[in-house]
């Protein structure tokens, strides 16, 4: 939470950037309430590494992915 942290607010152009690159909502910087959304994307490192892998290999991990959710939903696994 940035007001905890800081004494005063970054321009508005800044703390939207930073809201941007952190992958949180503005409102989630500045107050550190997510009112039900995630704050952060929790799978951004793994993203970030599957765009430089070839588009056969990401097609393969997507379906190994789903095969592996598929089998926890028929487990009765709920998300975390």
């Amino acid at each position: 939470m940035y007001l905890g942290i800081q004494a005063s607010m970054p321009p508005t152009d800044v703390a939207v950037r930073l809201a941007q690159v952190l992958n949180v909502t503005v409102e989630y910087l500045v107050t550190g309430e997510t009112h039900g959304e995630k704050p952060a994307n929790k799978y951004k490192i793994m993203e970030m590494d599957m765009e430089v892998l070839p588009e056969q290999v990401v097609d393969s991990l997507k379906m190994m992915v789903r095969t592996l959710a598929q089998q926890e939903r028929e487990r009765g696994v709920e998300p975390t």
